[in-house]
């Protein structure tokens, strides 16, 4: 480790400053750094670990204003905390132009009543055995009038992080629910529920309320959670699945196959059906993951649970996936996700179009 000068600017937070030639030998030194600092050490009778990540800015041409390096270094160190423990990033204006967009966006989901500016939009999930239109998704989209399109992956996780996804969850869920009266009985509402939502005490008894107030049967609402809700609290998260699943609601297991913990909630939780991570079925659809695809469609059978396949994006899909007997299909191959009035026509005249879709995918 070279020399340079340390100083604590507060909290856990240090500054390391120090010469260097270039931007790949001053990384080299914070990762060194972050290793050091990794290293277990005994305190006492006890043995202890730390983790640090670091955020790295190169000091050179006009960037030499201290406090911009300070503010920019800061930025990259934000950017290593997201990425993971032992993590060290290395400032870049792009870094600056999404901190910036990520601050405009939390602003705005702070404004009251922001719900009314966010959309839902409805992507059909298709019975692949019987060719009937089985349920759909909601889905949220957003386009502000100065921020442009916003895509949930990109809104989503700051709505968790202020807390403020309840509020619009809810919203979104009443209107949703709303909608689905307008369909056939024969066809259900997919609502996704996030980790915030699935550990909060009172969520089920809110969710019952709001779709008993919009006139929904129980039984029509599919409640769908990824493996990674269960982390925050796991007892909270199955008494709300166990509680909505006593008024009728169904529980769907989302994105099965991206995490590394999903086997172990099949045998400890309560699900009434399984939705496929995408990657599993592009990848099969390129010859590479299909003895994976099988596997895992296998397994869900063994446990008795149906499976819902995403990105059903080509015939191929489609057929692979019948002739693998999954049960559910989902993606564009089959349907792209529509506004309210098409949604409810769509399902009006579902068996029509549905049947013209698996007669393509069998020439």
């Amino acid at each position: 480790m070279q020399s340079g000068s340390v100083a604590r600017l507060g909290g856990d937070e240090f500054a390391l400053l120090f010469p260097c030639d270039d931007e790949g030998q001053a990384m080299t030194v914070c990762q060194q750094a972050v290793r050091r600092i990794s290293e277990q050490f005994v305190f006492g009778r006890r043995r202890l670990n730390l983790s640090a990540a670091a955020g790295v800015c190169f000091a050179g041409g006009e960037s030499s204003d201290l406090l911009q390096l300070l503010r920019r270094a800061d930025i990259a160190l934000f950017r290593a905390k997201r990425t993971g423990r032992g993590k060290v990033k290395l400032f870049s204006t792009e870094m600056d132009v999404n901190l910036q967009r990520e601050t405009n966006i939390e602003q705005a989901l702070r404004e009251p009543g922001v719900h009314h500016s966010i959309d839902l939009a409805y992507q059909p999930i298709v019975d692949l055995r019987t060719q009937e239109l089985q349920s759909f998704e909601a889905l949220a989209r957003w386009r502000h009038s100065e921020l442009g399109w916003i895509g949930p992956g990109e809104f989503i996780p700051i709505t968790e992080r202020i807390s403020v996804i309840e509020q619009i969850s809810d919203a979104l869920l009443a209107r949703a629910a709303a909608q689905a009266n307008r369909w056939p009985s024969s066809v259900n509402l997919s609502f996704n529920l996030s980790a915030a939502e699935l550990c909060s005490s009172n969520t089920s008894a809110k969710i019952i309320r709001i779709i008993t107030e919009a006139g929904l049967d129980p039984r029509r609402l599919h409640i769908e959670v990824t493996e990674t809700a269960f982390l925050a609290d796991f007892e909270t998260a199955r008494r709300n699945m166990a509680d909505l699943r006593a008024h009728g609601v169904q529980i769907v297991l989302d994105d099965f196959g991206a995490g590394f913990a999903s086997i172990s909630y099949l045998r400890e939780m309560a699900f009434d059906a399984v939705k496929l991570d995408g990657s599993l079925v592009i990848s099969a659809g390129m010859g590479v993951g299909l003895p994976l695809l099988t596997g895992v469609l296998r397994l869900c059978e063994a446990v008795g649970l149906p499976c819902i396949a995403e990105h059903v994006e080509t015939a191929n899909h489609l057929r692979m996936l019948q002739s693998l007997h999954c049960c559910y299909g989902q993606g564009y191959g089959l349907a792209r996700p529509m506004g309210a009035d098409a949604a409810e026509r769509f399902a009006r005249t579902a068996p029509k179009r549905i049947e013209d879709l698996f007669r393509l995918a069998a020439a």
